[in-house]
């Protein structure tokens, strides 16, 4: 019938009270904080129906503290200053850090209507109050550009509003871009002294090999000098290969200085023999030079 018993026995009828009319035509209810009628507090009412076998009966409710949803929401906290609020969807805040602004049942809607710098904050709340899927953008607050996001709870079409100002996001993403640039100039780091190992390892073997041939080919000619034959790859081969080369050309060069030397002993001996036939020619060419003068002069005795 609508007539609420309190504890204290009292009856009052609130058959015309908004959460009677709800539960009573079968609908849970939650009302937005409001002054209390009988003891001035800010409350929230709670409501659902009563049935028997087969009808609603009555209705159940139930008030709690006007504060409770604020203190629900006061440690949800984007960056370091930012604030989570709800709207109901007239637009009037229902939970807010300040209970002053809940109590006061302020609108930024209707704000904005006599305030300017309300306006950008009014449009962001229309646009929560209007969207049906959870979103985000930007307001600005008294000249500061501040990033939101919203959503609505389901069961009411209030709307929970996350903001904080823009520099704290981008702060974010600074700490972020410099982790970024210092993990990407770590690895850079890491490639460069990487690469430069590799690189030593394959250039120092060929470096090597271009000495050893620069020696031999402007040096002294050091046949026997030798590559370190280390690793299994194509630096290992160039040295293996490289080492059999100049043990071939040593081989080649001793067997050339061998060589040589037989020639320089024929040519020793051939020498001697050369003298030895000089000496007998010019013992021959003595010889006749003898006989001439006997022929000669045995020639001026028989003319005489």
């Amino acid at each position: 019938s609508g007539k609420l018993i309190l504890s204290s026995g009292k009856h009052i009828d609130v058959h015309m009270r908004g959460w009677f009319r709800s539960s009573l035509a079968g609908k849970k209810y939650i009302s937005t904080p409001y002054i209390s009628k009988v003891d001035e507090s800010l409350v929230m009412t709670i409501s659902v129906p009563v049935y028997d076998e087969t009808k609603i009966i009555g209705v159940l409710m139930c008030d709690i503290s006007g504060t409770w949803l604020s203190e629900r929401t006061k440690d949800i906290v984007i960056g370091e200053t930012g604030v989570c609020y709800i709207i109901d969807d007239a637009g009037i805040t229902i939970a807010d850090p300040d209970i002053e602004v809940v109590k006061a049942r302020e609108s930024s809607i209707e704000k904005a209507k006599t305030d300017a710098s309300y306006k950008s904050i009014a449009e962001f709340e229309k646009r929560a109050m209007n969207e049906k899927t959870a979103s985000s953008g930007y307001f600005y607050w008294y000249g500061r550009l501040d990033i939101g996001a919203f959503a609505k709870i389901a069961c009411n079409d209030w709307n929970v509003i996350n903001s904080a100002p823009s520099t704290e996001f981008l702060k974010t993403i600074q700490t972020l871009q410099f982790s970024m640039v210092a993990i990407n100039a770590i690895i850079l780091l890491i490639s460069i002294v990487l690469t430069f190992i590799v690189a030593n390892k394959m250039v120092h073997p060929i470096q090597n090999t271009v000495n050893a041939l620069k020696d031999i080919a402007k040096g002294n000619g050091n046949l026997k000098i030798r590559l370190q034959e280390i690793g299994n790859d194509e630096i290992r081969d160039l040295a293996q290969y490289f080492n059999q080369t100049i043990e071939k050309i040593g081989n080649s060069v001793k067997a050339i200085k061998k060589s040589t030397d037989i020639m320089e002993e024929i040519g020793a001996e051939l020498i001697g023999n050369m003298n030895e036939t000089a000496s007998s020619i010019n013992e021959i060419s003595s010889n006749i030079e003898s006989v001439d003068v006997q022929t000669s002069s045995q020639s001026k005795s028989v003319e005489a």
